[in-house]
């Protein structure tokens, strides 16, 4: 392992380069990354089995950490939105080794891995840190699209800045840390390079900052880059605006359509992953006029149990590749869960027919 103070450098993950800075590794603690649940059900049963587990959900499958789960994306049982984030989570138990097993890499994610450390628990996690992490726990639940909704005035714009900029490198440094299916990717390097990451952008170095505001502009640019179509369910003050997006980027924050308005749905095509992720604009205000479920029991209806996320926004498989005209499928479930559906099956079918793909 490396120790503190090694310098300035560099490593390959995935065929990317990542720009780590000063590296301080933790102790002997290990960040497994799987995004396949057989893999994970197999690392759970082994022998030595991880003791804490942060975001390890595969749909309704919750990996266990013998020491603690961090988990909070399920319908029912003990994990559900109840519980905090992983990077709001105070119970996180300190480990001075062991495994720590998680299902993808967000920021969220990344704050709930740092938890378990002692450096990084004491440098990143404190007062003048707990309006960041509280923000970047909304954002993970309610969604990007919702940050200018964050029940606070304080800071808000410097908050929004900061995690800008923590999304601007993690694009660059980690977005391609994912797993095909029958794989395992041990990331501790990467974690440790996020916690550095995080460490300049929270105590605002320009450098990093003003990535975060480029980064802003660029999304501008991928909110028309990305755009596919718009389409409609139902008409008049019911009817429900959905947006699709194709882009090897996530998209489903980009709901502002210009002089078009707001879209209520984005329904997105990850060309790099082969996913689509379903989402919801505003979901707690909008779910009784938009007469629709949740976004998860979509996702759950079309590809079962391994489908999974929120309510306002969930995902096809992790570990499946999909194909992009699987959008119409999404389409036609949001008509059949919709209560009093001004659509007729004919008239649904003719419109999903002219969706191009």
């Amino acid at each position: 392992m490396l120790a503190a103070g090694e310098g300035n450098l560099s490593l390959q993950v995935d065929n990317q380069k990542i720009d780590k800075g000063e590296i301080f590794m933790t102790d002997n603690i290990e960040f497994i990354l799987t995004s396949d649940p057989t893999v994970a059900r197999k690392i759970i049963q082994s022998d030595n089995p991880p003791l804490v587990t942060i975001e390890a959900e595969y749909g309704s499958y919750v990996a266990e950490g013998t020491q603690y789960t961090a988990a909070h994306h399920q319908a029912t049982g003990p994990y559900t939105n109840d519980n905090p984030s992983p990077c709001c989570d105070i119970n996180i138990p300190t480990l001075n080794n062991g495994t720590v097993l998680v299902s993808h890499v967000d920021l969220d994610t990344v704050g709930g891995c740092l938890r378990t450390t002692n450096e990084w628990k004491e440098k990143l996690f404190n007062s003048d840190t707990n309006h960041f992490w509280q923000f970047a726990g909304w954002v993970d639940v309610k969604g990007p699209h919702m940050m200018r909704n964050f029940p606070t005035q304080t800071d808000k714009d410097t908050i929004i800045n900061q995690l800008t900029a923590y999304w601007a490198w993690h694009d660059k440094n980690m977005g391609s840390l994912r797993t095909n299916q029958g794989e395992s990717l041990d990331i501790t390097k990467s974690v440790m390079s996020a916690a550095n990451a995080l460490q300049h952008i929270l105590n605002n170095n320009p450098e990093y900052i003003d990535q975060g505001i480029e980064f802003q502009k660029k999304e501008a640019a991928l909110a028309a880059e990305s755009f596919r179509d718009i389409l409609y369910i139902g008409d008049g003050s019911d009817k429900i605006k959905i947006v699709t997006r194709n882009s090897d980027k996530f998209t489903n924050h980009l709901y502002d359509l210009g002089e078009n308005g707001l879209a209520d749905i984005v329904i997105a095509y990850n060309n790099k992953y082969g996913s689509i992720t379903l989402s919801y604009a505003q979901w707690e205000d909008r779910y009784m006029d938009l007469q629709i479920a949740p976004c998860f029991e979509i996702m759950q209806s079309i590809w079962g149990n391994t489908a999974g996320g929120h309510a306002g926004i969930a995902g096809s498989p992790r570990e499946l590749r999909v194909e992009e005209s699987m959008i119409q499928n999404v389409c036609a479930k949001l008509v059949d869960y919709r209560n009093n559906c001004l659509y007729e099956d004919d008239q649904l079918q003719k419109e999903l027919a002219e969706i191009p793909f």
